[in-house]
């Protein structure tokens, strides 16, 4: 079967580049990962130093990635840390990590690739974020006797390599040294199917959140910005979002609201401000003392979403509307405020986890939304009430990086 697979690579790889003639999104895909290859001959890490590996998919990986990046390159600043990404998404947002001493794009799962990667990069830990399984790198990394741990791993039981014709699939991924799982749930399937060495450790995430819920981040601009009134705040935004929260932000009057498109693009600012029938200001130019008496916010910068949520009295987390799924409902939760989110969360454990105990309300259309931002913003009891157990609930299942830590430390001999 991996010979087929090889095959469907090969076959996969010469049509995007065909496709990449008539498509920028492919072509630009192509191109970065092309550079990626070629930046490789850059690669000069003294031969002798001790390098880990984290390959990360995408964004949200590398946030499951960081907390335990840091804490070994903290600990042990000698060992050199080695990030590559599959997307683009994740790669222009790590590629200048101050903890990575390599930032790269993982060639295709080629054999010729990866023996490539291999030989260049020599990697003496490897850590598989999530569920990234390619089957020519767990193969040849386990042939070469480096340790492989799967960190975050969150799996289930439709997922192909659970199936029949997966069985060759799951049969390389049982060369994984270790897998530190996200939820029971995972434990139990790799148990169920012959796999022993797991750990239950949760989220490397809440552990991130947590450390900027304690950090001193004051933003006098905002805080000057919203005064005395309460504050609402939509984070990691899309269109498809606007057309849900819109229709009711444009009739608010009463309290301040901040908006965090998630890209911050010319293009993707005018969507928003095209839709949005209200007075509004940029962040980038908030110093004019008329500035501060409009009633929104737009946050036109990259990398403060996640501490201004210290700000809000309530919240809509992005994504959910729209076919890439829920952005990051931690940020908030941690700061204790009620969350509203769109109808795509299926895929994110904390959003079902949430919405069940009540932290989290999904939202179908502008008329749900409008309903439970009333219900929820106009009584201050329900306010703390929700509010708190999104906070308990991060607090709870804090520790993730620490557990892992210890386990490769005790392993390894780090």
């Amino acid at each position: 079967m991996l010979f087929i697979y090889n095959l469907l690579i090969e076959i996969t790889i010469l049509f995007s580049r065909i496709l990449s003639f008539f498509s920028i999104k492919i072509k630009f895909f192509l191109d970065e990962h092309s550079k990626s290859l070629k930046k490789l001959n850059e690669f000069k890490i003294n031969p002798k130093d001790k390098r880990l590996l984290f390959h990360c998919a995408s964004l949200g990986e590398f946030e499951q990635a960081k907390p335990l990046i840091k804490k070994i390159k903290s600990n042990y600043p000698g060992l050199k840390i080695i990030i590559s990404f599959f997307s683009p998404s994740g790669y222009q947002i790590g590629k200048n990590y101050k903890f990575a001493d390599f930032v790269c794009y993982l060639p295709f799962d080629s054999k010729k690739n990866v023996n490539l990667f291999l030989k260049i990069i020599k990697p003496s830990i490897v850590f598989l974020i999530k569920y990234e399984f390619w089957p020519n790198y767990i193969d040849q990394i386990s042939r070469q006797n480096i340790p492989i741990f799967s960190i975050c791993t969150r799996l289930h039981k439709n997922q192909y390599i659970f199936k029949p014709s997966g069985n060759w699939l799951f049969n390389l991924i049982k060369k994984i040294n270790h897998f530190f799982v996200q939820n029971e749930s995972s434990k139990i399937l790799l148990e169920e199917n012959g796999v022993e060495n797991t750990s239950l450790i949760g989220d490397t995430r809440m552990d991130r959140v947590i450390k900027t819920w304690k950090s001193k981040n004051t933003f006098p601009k905002i805080e000057k910005f919203i005064g005395s009134r309460k504050c609402f705040i939509a984070g990691s935004t899309w269109k498809e979002d606007y057309e849900v929260i819109l229709s009711k932000i444009n009739r608010i009057t009463k309290m301040k609201i901040i908006i965090a498109p998630h890209k911050v693009d010319s293009k993707s600012i005018k969507t928003l401000t095209s839709m949005l029938n209200k007075s509004h200001v940029f962040y980038s130019s908030l110093k004019e003392d008329i500035d501060f008496k409009k009633n929104v916010l737009i946050i036109d910068s990259i990398g403060i979403l996640s501490k201004i949520y210290k700000y809000g009295s309530l919240c809509y987390v992005g994504g959910g509307m729209g076919k890439d799924g829920l952005h990051n409902i931690i940020e908030p939760s941690i700061f204790g405020l009620p969350i509203i989110i769109g109808k795509n969360y299926s895929k994110f454990l904390e959003a079902k986890d949430l919405i069940n105990m009540g932290g989290v309300i999904s939202v179908k259309n502008n008329e749900e939304f409008e309903k439970a931002f009333e219900k929820i913003i106009n009584d201050n009891s329900l306010l703390s009430k929700i509010g708190k157990i999104n906070k308990s609930y991060v607090l709870k299942n804090k520790g993730a990086t620490d557990k892992i830590f210890s386990a490769i430390k005790q392993n390894l001999y780090l």
